[in-house]
């Protein structure tokens, strides 16, 4: 129901090159929202409420959302993942925790971020202080 969900028909072996299919199939079908925060319902950090949320009732959500059901699909399909905290910078950092973001180990290859729950898609190759340019956004590690 999941790959249904985000249109995803592609192959499922943990490879590289399907991490990148899946995850911008997930950008493009799930939504960022974050109304939920200014007073809506609120945030479910649940997967069972998650998943009927994003999968059953087609929604969206916000990173630790999105991106925590994210890595549930991921596990399922045999990917190694593990999940970091971001912070944003924009002329000085944000606080920490801020944002949750989402690793894939490939052994020989590395490991990679992807976001499908914020702007940037990946896989990115975790490269300490090495830009990535994604469109109008640059990304660093540090």
């Amino acid at each position: 129901d999941y790959l249904l969900r985000i249109n995803y028909t592609g192959g499922l072996e943990p490879t590289l090159e399907n991490l990148r299919k899946i995850t911008w199939s997930h950008k493009i079908a799930v939504p960022y929202t974050n109304l939920q925060i200014h007073g809506g319902s609120r945030l479910h950090f649940d997967l069972k409420q998650q998943y009927d949320n994003i999968v059953t009732k087609r929604g969206g959500g916000v990173c630790y959302e999105i991106n925590g059901l994210f890595v549930w699909l991921l596990r399922k399909l045999g990917y190694k993942v593990k999940c970091i905290e971001g912070a944003f910078f924009a002329e000085e950092f944000t606080c920490q925790r801020h944002h949750l973001v989402v690793t894939v180990d490939f052994d020989e290859l590395g490991r990679y971020i992807v976001d499908p729950g914020w702007l940037m898609a990946g896989p990115i190759k975790m490269q300490v202080m090495i830009p990535y340019v994604d469109g109008h956004h640059v990304y660093r590690l540090r």
